[in-house]
C-alpha cells in the first residue's frame, strides 16, 4: 500500500519498466525523455518467447498522479493505446486501472491469434506488472518497519 503520488511516480519511471515486466519479458530501454510528459517518446526492445520486438511509444495524455495515456508508434500491433488511471482506494492505498485498446496486425491471422492467445496473455502481463509493483511497495513498507525497530 502506498500513496497515489508515490505509486504514480514509481510506475511512470520508465527505468522501472524492466523490473515491473521481468516475470513476462526482457525490456531494454534505448531512448527515454528525462521526464514523463505529454509528447514524450520512448523506444524499447521487448523480448518475449525468444522474439525481440522494437517498440516506440508516445505519451498522448498526462495528468500528474492520476492518468497517463500512451500510444504505440512502432511495434507489433496495428494500433495500441494504453491508459493507466490512478485513484485513491483507501487512505494510503491506490487503485491502478489499465485500459488497453488495440487492433492486431496480420489480418485474419492476427484476429485468430488475438482470440486464441494474445488477449489473455496481455491481461496476464498487465496483472503481473501490478503484482510486481505491489511486491515492491510491500518490501518498502517492511524495510521501513525494520529500520524503525532496529536499535540505533
Amino acid at each position: 500500500s502506498a500513496q497515489r503520488s508515490t505509486v504514480f511516480a514509481y510506475m511512470m519511471n520508465v527505468h522501472n519498466l524492466p523490473h515491473l515486466l521481468k516475470e513476462c519479458m526482457d525490456v531494454e530501454i534505448h531512448h527515454t525523455t528525462a521526464e514523463m510528459q505529454k509528447g514524450a517518446t520512448y523506444i524499447f526492445s521487448m523480448t518475449r518467447l525468444g522474439i525481440t520486438q522494437p517498440v516506440k511509444i508516445r505519451v498522448t495524455e498526462f495528468h500528474k498522479d492520476s492518468l497517463v495515456t500512451y500510444r504505440q508508434v512502432q511495434g507489433l500491433f496495428h494500433t495500441w493505446t494504453h491508459t493507466q488511471k490512478f485513484e485513491d482506494e483507501k487512505p494510503g492505498q491506490t487503485l491502478v486501472t489499465d485500459i488497453v485498446e488495440y487492433q492486431m496486425s496480420f489480418g485474419l491471422i492476427g484476429l485468430l491469434l488475438d482470440d486464441l492467445w494474445i488477449r489473455r496473455d496481455m491481461q496476464g502481463i498487465l496483472e503481473s506488472r501490478l503484482v510486481e509493483a505491489a511486491r515492491y511497495f510491500t518490501q518498502e513498507q517492511e524495510s521501513i518497519v525494520e529500520r524503525q525497530q532496529s536499535p540505533s
